[in-house]
């Protein structure tokens, strides 16, 4: 099934499923990021597409009463509905976020796997909703940094420098429900996984290691087991402190075996999105 091209008000209207999932590409001719990153959603279009669920572009300027209705404020925009409402909007040509919002969508209409790590009873991986260029990570390797555990296609890893402990700062666009987090060790190096972190929510900056022995901890998780080396590991979090989260900091305390540095082959936070922050 290809993508639809909302061509009136009319049209738009009947073209919303009353079950099922609706991805909408909201662009405008003149907009040259739309046009970058349109074959990637034709590309989704094509491999998740069908009656559960559809793929539609709408023309901002041809199709403005729609465009207004939808709130759309910038080029392109992605807009997703459930069951003829609106669930989630993604603005900006980000590619990687736009393939992981219609992954998980997909993972809901097949049982919660559409292949890869995309969710987990019924959530979400949240790594569409970092705030990227505000990552921090103190005391990691220059080349085993933050990013290599969090992009699911690096073949590389995350990896401490002067010793065992990371402080890792993750903040997001919006604040966000986290229901669990996923930790997958490096092949042969189980011995270097983390063993004992905690988590800190809604700072403004990373901690310090000196602070995070002394300020209070949204969260300790001591003694982790791992089934293997490089299978993840999934841990839940009290849910009922993770219900509004702007930030969210990791302190890796010690690893396994007492080894001079960690690794983290994967690192995955699964939930939802609560709207925007107050930040």
């Amino acid at each position: 099934m290809s993508v639809i091209e909302i061509r009136s008000h009319q049209h738009w209207i009947s073209t919303i499923p009353k079950s099922g999932f609706l991805a909408v590409d909201c662009y405008a001719d003149w907009c040259g990021p739309c046009k970058a990153i349109s074959p990637v959603f034709s590309q989704l279009a094509s491999k998740y597409s069908g009656p559960q669920f559809v793929f539609a572009k709408v023309n901002v300027d041809d199709q403005t009463q729609i465009a207004s209705s939808l709130g759309v404020r910038a080029m392109p925009t992605f807009i997703f509905f459930e069951n003829g409402k609106q669930i989630d909007m993604l603005p900006g040509a980000n590619a990687q976020a736009l393939k992981e919002k219609v992954a998980n969508i997909a993972g809901k209409l097949n049982g919660g796997s559409a292949g890869g790590s995309t969710s987990t009873n019924g959530y979400g991986n949240l790594r569409s909703c970092i705030e990227n260029p505000q990552l921090e990570c103190l005391n990691q390797s220059d080349e085993h940094h933050l990013r290599n555990a969090l992009d699911l296609d690096s073949s590389s890893y995350l990896e401490s420098d002067a010793d065992e402990q990371l402080m890792i700062y993750i903040p997001f666009l919006e604040a966000v429900k986290i229901h669990s987090l996923s930790i997958t060790p490096v092949k042969e190096n189980l011995s270097k996984a983390p063993k004992t972190i905690k988590l800190f929510i809604n700072l403004p900056t990373v901690l310090s290691f000196e602070d995070a022995d002394s300020f209070p901890a949204t969260q300790i998780i001591e003694d982790i087991e791992y089934k293997s080396d490089d299978e993840p590991i999934n841990i839940p979090l009290r849910f009922v402190k993770f219900q509004r989260v702007n930030s969210l900091v990791i302190f890796v305390s010690s690893n396994v075996g007492d080894e001079e540095t960690t690794q983290i082959g994967r690192f995955e936070l699964f939930g939802e999105s609560v709207g925007d922050s107050s930040k």
